[in-house]
């Protein structure tokens, strides 16, 4: 129960400090500073002002401390009056969920905790790169003074592994991509012995192999090939050697299932972990060479979950024991290294949205089942790796820095689409925009706050006003048919979520579904109902949750919409490129409209559905009373195909007249490091 009302001149109930809110809820500052970073906990920040200006308001607190005790309430009746933009006030949180759900695969007893201590020490990272592109990959030397990584340069021809000490600017590639080649070489492992580097080649067919070169340089060597048609992330490291260095960990790609192999140096392979129906991949073996360490993903990359486990192993690289699953977090790791204790990890969470910012955060994780994550105190990671230690014990740690990332909002009509003007302009991450039914507004995802949050803005861009504050968005924003509300996906570091919002202003609810990382919702055309997806499954609702069906199996589905008679349901998939789909909304067979789209998001209005081609970037609409596909324009400039593959989602308006896009800026990762890192 919150403690006495604390004397203030503010009004409402104001409480300006962290001392005050932690005095008026009877809690140290330590506490009140978990609940709002991991439940919600309604505290407003000063954007503007020193990093801990905060402040409460008593009653939202009261309001939220019983929300945290029962479910949401029902949604309460919409007004039938034309949608205004709130006035920029205090919002009502929603409470969070503690306990995290299940991906396809139950480990343990099936629940996680996702809690948190205070950094124990402060960081002052320096750069180790400065570099235009991106640098992934980082693998110490054995003697901790060199580095190998990845460096992606927007010259195509200076891309490949280079070699750079800690304290000198000069870089010496290792191996380059040669000109007209389209191939990458990434995911550098340097051997204990110094004498090799493993590394990673995806070529032009989409396959991926595992090579070996001399650190010295000079021909590489071709060892196995890992996976065909499948993706392995440059920000995390791919292969691990041995302690004695005569053999290598690596996941193999067959089918939908991904194991961790020991590999010899003849390039013979046999599974460490279980092949079946599996996802595992990053394996980092410990400093004293008995166990690794390694992750496993559940559900699609969009609502994926990460468990962390740990495997026992010989010095010949056979599995010794059973894993033991020690962490698992809502959403996609981004990097993991054993620390040089061989006790703790250092681990790189992401929340992920479909197309958008994500927020990453880097922690220490003890390596033991019922471990808790400290936060050590540096977000937008992504790529991380640690040094052996020195003579005091001490490391260094290296890690990516993605905070520069950004994307732009544009708006032109759809007959002069070469002249377009930019949309609520930001120097932030601003993307899958979203016409209201009226036409008069937009919403869109952007962490011009500092979090992901749904905005919304006057149809030219103007007035742009947070509807949401609690950092969670991480999918397109959606208009109910009366404009009234926006549903949206919602991330925690413990759950996958469809939440509601009005746009009048108050709570945010989580909708309360039984299906595990449900994201990416979508209102029928009558508004009775909502579709969303749950892992490969397509399912609706009703909007308070209740009367749950799943209409689809099989795929990563991508909803656009409902056909305005309510009798199709639209979506995409991967085919060739992408693929337009529709399928009965009540289920049935589904049907392949339209191959060969750019991305796979879309826009659905009263005629139809638009999608960009991927062979010319034009905008093209298939329409619902199964006339031709209409042809409208295609992106400007010679850069067009480029641009096509950098969009973060568009919207066209109700009345076919206008469209908004955002095209994400090319990726800036910088490598930072850290010295005497314990």
């Amino acid at each position: 129960m919150a403690g006495p009302p604390i004397d203030s001149n503010s009004e409402h109930g104001r409480l300006d400090s962290w001392k005050q809110i932690a005095g008026y809820l009877d809690k140290s500052e330590r506490t009140v500073r978990r609940w709002q970073q991991t439940e919600g906990m309604p505290v407003h920040k000063h954007l503007h002002s020193q990093r801990g200006s905060v402040w409460a308001y008593q009653h939202e607190l009261d309001e939220w401390l019983a929300q945290r005790r029962i479910s949401p309430e029902p949604l309460v009746e919409v007004s039938d009056q034309e949608p205004e933009i709130p006035e920029s006030q205090p919002r009502k949180l929603s409470w969070a969920v503690i306990v995290a759900v299940m991906g396809t695969t139950f480990l343990g007893a099936g629940a996680w905790l996702f809690s948190y201590r205070e950094p124990e020490q402060r960081l002052d990272p320096v750069p180790f790169t400065a570099l235009p592109g991106m640098a992934y990959g980082p693998s110490f030397s054995p003697d901790g003074r060199q580095v190998v990584f990845f460096w992606g340069s927007p010259e195509a021809s200076k891309r490949g592994l280079y070699l750079k000490e800690l304290d000198s600017q000069k870089m010496t590639p290792l191996l380059l991509t040669p000109d007209g080649v389209q191939e990458f070489n990434y995911s550098p492992a340097w051997s204990p012995d110094g004498r090799t580097i493993a590394f990673l080649r995806r070529t032009a067919e989409k396959d991926t192999w595992l090579y070996l070169i001399s650190s010295n340089g000079g021909p590489e060597r071709r060892l196995i090939k890992l996976a065909s048609f499948a993706t392995y992330f440059a920000n995390h490291q791919h292969v691990s050697w041995s302690r004695d260095s005569q053999w290598l960990l690596a996941g193999i790609t067959k089918g939908n299932s991904r194991a961790i192999h020991r590999i010899s140096l003849d390039g013979a392979a046999k599974p460490v972990t279980d092949p079946a129906g599996t996802s595992a991949f990053s394996p980092i073996i410990s400093p004293n060479g008995r166990s690794f360490v390694y992750l496993r993903r559940e559900g699609s990359i969009q609502v994926a979950s990460t468990a962390v486990l740990v495997q026992g192993v010989t010095t010949d690289g056979n599995a010794n024991g059973n894993p033991e699953s020690i962490y698992k977090v809502q959403g996609m790791s981004s990097g993991i290294a054993w620390m040089p204790n061989g006790k703790d990890l250092v681990i790189c969470t992401a929340q992920i949205s479909v197309i958008g910012p994500s927020e990453n955060r880097l922690y220490m994780l003890p390596a033991q089942a019922g471990a808790r994550m400290t936060p050590i105190g540096l977000n937008d990671c992504s790529t991380v790796t640690v040094s052996g230690p020195d003579a005091n014990g001490s490391a260094t740690l290296l890690y990516g820095s993605t905070n520069n990332s950004k994307a732009k909002l544009w708006i032109a009509r759809l007959d002069a689409m070469d002249h377009a003007s930019e949309f609520a302009p930001s120097s932030r991450h601003d993307s899958l925009p979203a016409y209201a039914p009226s036409g008069a507004l937009v919403a869109f995802l952007s962490n011009r706050s500092g979090r992901p949050d749904i905005w919304i803005a006057r149809k030219d861009g103007s007035e742009p006003k947070r509807l949401t504050e609690n950092g969670q968005a991480r999918s397109r924003p959606e208009w109910s048919p009366d404009g009234n509300h926006l549903l949206y996906g919602s991330s925690t570091s413990t759950s996958h979520d469809v939440s509601i919002v009005p746009l009048a202003g108050g709570k945010t609810a989580r909708i309360p579904l039984t299906n595990p990382l449900s994201q990416d919702p979508v209102w029928s055309a009558d508004g009775s109902w909502i579709y969303y997806v749950s892992g490969t499954q397509l399912w609706r609702s009703r909007p308070d949750g209740s009367g749950g069906q799943m209409i689809q199996d099989g795929g990563r589905h991508t909803i656009l919409g409902e056909s305005p008679d309510g009798k199709y349901l639209y979506y995409t998939k991967p085919t060739k490129h992408f693929g337009l789909f529709r399928i009965p909304s009540l289920g049935g067979k589904e049907e392949l409209l339209q191959e060969g789209l750019g991305f796979n998001f879309g826009s659905v209005t009263k005629l139809g559905v638009y999608f960009f081609r991927q062979e010319d970037a034009y905008l093209c609409r298939l329409p619902f009373d199964g006339g031709p596909v209409k042809q409208f324009a295609a992106l400007s400039g010679p850069d067009k195909n480029s641009r096509l593959q950098k969009m973060a989602g568009f919207t066209v308006s109700p009345d076919d007249s206008t469209i908004i896009w955002a095209v994400e800026e090319p990726q800036q990762v910088d490598l930072e490091m850290i010295r005497n890192f314990r």
